[in-house]
């Protein structure tokens, strides 16, 4: 049943779902249900005492609030068993959450209100691989549910990172990734690259070597022109010679090398 209740009847008991709503958020929505209207209705339930608890809605419910509305439309729930179900399907059917806040919701239907895998994914319209996606989102450390919440880094990508299993360089990683972005085959060739690594710094029956960080590269090497030696770049020098001369600097270097050469013995 549906029907235009008071704003002031409405009481907003449980605790906010969303943690990303933003003033900005809740302006711009009231702006559309200003030139709009509230395409559609809350949900509430009668509550013990007099009024409506409210059961889905909250931001709209902020929004006609600011709008400064006397009365909202509002769909009246007559049930024994007021839960969060119809909100956070409500919430996740309408992806307005981040998918941190994606991932308490299902651990929340999962682990508290006893839902299967089948029955989350049927109540969210979502498949199998989202709602697991979600679930395995819950299990990450801090730093990691921080960057997926920000978009800075995928689901799929910290899968990838999380097989890595020495921590410091795991979060160095994913400091690289968060700076300069971190795709989910980004993710695969650091893994690999850390996996080659320690199969060659452990070899079979030896203790284990974790490779330490910072990894850094070795200095780059390059061929002196003269003697043929590699050296590091820094310790060369940069000359320019015109095609006779330098066909004279390799005449001189080839006589050099004759002239190093050991003699010959006689038998």
């Amino acid at each position: 049943m549906e029907q235009d209740i008071r704003i002031d009847q409405i009481h907003m008991d449980r605790s906010a779902l969303r943690q990303s709503v933003t003033d900005e958020s809740v302006k711009s929505l009231a702006e559309s249900i200003r030139t709009h209207g509230l395409l559609q209705a809350i949900v509430v339930t009668p509550r013990e005492g007099g009024g409506y608890r409210l059961i889905a809605g909250r931001r709209r419910m902020t929004a006609c609030k600011l709008l400064e509305y006397i009365t909202v439309p509002a769909r009246i729930i007559e049930t024994d068993h007021i839960d969060e179900l119809p909100a956070l399907a409500e919430n996740l059917i309408r992806l307005q959450m981040n998918p941190l806040e994606e991932a308490e919701a299902i651990r929340l239907l999962h682990e508290e209100k006893g839902l299967s895998q089948r029955e989350i994914c049927e109540l969210t319209n979502h498949g199998t691989s989202w709602v697991q996606d979600r679930l395995f989102l819950c299990t990450l450390p801090d730093n990691f549910k921080k960057a997926v919440a920000e978009k800075k880094l995928s689901i799929a990508a910290a899968g990838q990172l999380m097989l890595i299993q020495q921590e410091d360089y795991r979060d160095y990683l994913l400091s690289v990734g968060i700076v300069n972005g971190c795709t989910i085959h980004q993710a695969q060739a650091w893994l690999l690259d850390y996996q080659a690594r320690s199969k060659i710094m452990n070899p079979t029956g030896q203790q284990p070597i974790e490779p330490y960080l910072p990894m850094e590269a070795p200095a780059p090497l390059t061929m002196c022109q003269f003697c043929e030696e590699r050296v590091e770049a820094h310790q060369t020098v940069i000359m320019r010679f015109c095609h006779p001369c330098n066909s004279t600097l390799g005449e001189v270097r080839k006589t050099l090398a004759q002239q190093a050469a050991p003699e010959p013995t006689s038998k």
